[in-house]
């Protein structure tokens, strides 16, 4: 990661006089600095201890930045002061994220996961890994100037994507969230099993490497609706809601569903009989929540979602007598066991 110069960073101004390319002292020297503001600042060798010569020829300045912007600095020498080295260093803009609900009066959300991407798509490498708010629902980073776009997960809750401009005017940028109760996957579990860079190919619709969020946000709801359209025969919608919150297992099942619906989008990812990348892991999944949907007894977030608290579902699965085959509850309709 390149180092983000930001407000209260100590920059070190080289400069080194050569003359036909070997070192030189000069008879006098002169550094100007000129903040983004305008004013500049003159400091003489010999004169100005903030100067320090390190070796022949070679000089250097520690520069505190105090203001954001451009800070432009230029190296004089000897009786006609000609400039021998100038540069440009850019102080990145202070940004406050904040991700807030949407009720009156906007109440801060701790904790939520985001993603920055820049004007050509790549994802911003803010420093804090997670990237991730504090308990205050906010957290301050350093960006260039700039374009860019920011996505917020959270389990529960679901977040509209900001596209937001940055100049050297420190700013505080806002991302509105609602509370969904029946909100239980996110992109989150979909990074835990595919790697980033992919997951940016299989969600867009223009052929570039720039994640379209709102096509994310629609496939993972469709990922949701297809694994409750099993669960939901034993199982109440907060049950599912509970298990889930409490089972990465089961959320990364759903992943793959939504991998697989997004991959049959784009046809780099489809394969010659039609069938999406990952075909095999959803009908895998597919077949992991409709076992589940007879049976409690088979996830890790059962205590939370409520052992045997729906008729006809506290049965663990048993061997048949005589049968290498599970057994589950009975259907919700009385019809007798489902196995597998």
């Amino acid at each position: 990661m390149t180092d983000i110069i930001k407000l209260g960073d100590t920059v070190v101004v080289y400069g080194t006089l050569l003359v036909n390319d070997t070192p030189t002292d000069p008879t006098s020297l002169r550094l100007e600095i000129q903040d983004p503001a305008g004013t500049l600042t003159e400091y003489v060798w010999t004169v100005d201890a903030e100067v320090v010569r390190d070796s022949v020829g070679s000089f250097h300045y520690n520069l505190m930045v105090t203001q954001n912007g451009n800070w432009i600095y230029r190296w004089f020498s000897n009786g006609a002061l000609t400039a021998f080295e100038t540069g440009t260093i850019e102080v990145a803009n202070t940004v406050v994220i904040q991700t807030v609900s949407n009720a009156v009066p906007s109440v801060a959300v701790p904790f939520v996961t985001f993603r920055i991407w820049d004007g050509d798509g790549a994802i911003v490498d803010t420093g804090f890994d997670p990237q991730r708010t504090d308990a205050n629902g906010s957290l301050s980073i350093a960006l260039p100037d700039g374009s860019y776009r920011l996505s917020s997960t959270k389990l529960n809750w679901i977040f509209d994507v900001l596209y937001f401009d940055i100049s050297t005017t420190p700013t505080t940028v806002q991302l509105i969230g609602r509370p969904m109760e029946t909100r239980w996957l996110q992109w989150e579990d979909l990074e835990s099993i595919v790697d980033v860079a992919t997951i940016d190919r299989l969600f867009n619709d223009k052929n570039t490497a720039i994640r379209d969020m709102v096509l994310t946000e629609q496939v993972i709801q469709q990922a949701e609706t297809l694994a409750e359209s099993q669960l939901l025969r034993s199982w109440t919608q907060q049950q599912i809601v509970d298990l889930a919150a409490h089972d990465p297992a089961l959320r990364a099942q759903a992943a793959w569903l939504a991998l697989e619906a997004a991959s049959e989008r784009r046809q780099e990812f489809i394969a010659a009989d039609g069938k999406g990348r990952y075909w095999a892991q959803y009908e895998r999944s597919m077949a992991y929540f409709k076992d589940l949907s007879k049976s409690k007894s088979q996830s890790r977030g059962e205590e939370t979602a409520g052992h045997g608290s729906n008729a006809g579902g506290s049965l663990r699965p048993a061997l048949r007598p005589r049968q290498a085959r599970r057994i589950f509850a009975d259907e919700p309709d009385g019809s007798g066991h489902g196995g597998f």
